[in-house]
């Protein structure tokens, strides 16, 4: 089964203030339900390309959205930019797995 995720139909609670924030609360919650583990957790600022980071496998994850929901219109130089900034970070976030959750995107 196929959701889309725009702004549309994800709604902006409280404590999230936009839609990239209510993005990654969703993320975090279905990564926590997906896997049962509750130690996953959102990395606040500043910005080092890791939104969320499980520490049980050392992976990093970055959530891109577009509110719009639009396929493909997710710009690929901001996912190459956030692998650039979860490199540098790597030497305090000790990330062995790095995943970029991005809805919509290209087919």
């Amino acid at each position: 089964m196929r959701h889309t995720f725009s702004a549309q139909f994800l709604k902006i609670l409280p404590a999230a203030t936009s839609f990239g924030e209510a993005w990654e609360n969703l993320c975090l919650s279905l990564l926590r339900a997906d896997s049962g583990d509750n130690t996953i957790m959102r990395l606040g600022p500043p910005d080092r390309g890791i939104d969320i980071y499980r520490q049980t496998s050392r992976t990093a994850y970055q959530c891109k959205s577009n509110e719009n929901g639009v396929f493909g219109t997710i710009d690929p130089n901001y996912c190459i930019s956030s692998l650039e900034r979860a490199v540098e970070a790597r030497v305090d976030i000790a990330w062995q797995h790095y995943a970029i959750e991005a809805r919509p995107c290209a087919n």
